[in-house]
């Protein structure tokens, strides 16, 4: 049985090795660590899901999904950041984000949810 493939957008490279730690079991996942590394990734293999992290060195998380949205249609995306505000969370939940999570120590377990709910 194939696992689905996940591809985690996050520059912080401490967390996205514990998110692909604890997801690796379930998952095929690859890491980028920018919008520039993820784009040769999802143009190599079309991703089930994208975990992104919503402030990236080279483009907002906004400006990612779009260009996700636009290129890879079937790609489910989940945002991943601290910022609380919740004008962030609407913006991109009206712009058809599949989820939004807190980067915090429920993190993990909120993105296993989600992925299994999907």
């Amino acid at each position: 049985m194939n696992k689905e493939k996940i591809l985690i957008i996050e520059d912080d490279q401490t967390f996205a090795l514990y998110l692909s730690d604890h997801l690796n079991s379930e998952y095929s996942v690859k890491t980028a660590n920018n919008y520039a590394e993820a784009e040769v990734t999802l143009e190599e293999r079309w991703p089930d899901f994208v975990i992104l992290d919503y402030f990236l060195p080279d483009k907002n998380g906004d400006e990612i999904f779009e260009t996700i949205r636009g290129k890879w249609p079937g790609v489910k995306v989940v945002i991943l950041s601290a910022n609380e505000s919740s004008k962030t969370v609407i913006k991109l939940i009206r712009l058809g984000v599949s989820d939004y999570v807190m980067k915090d120590e429920k993190a993990v377990r909120e993105i296993k949810n989600i992925l299994k709910d999907k």
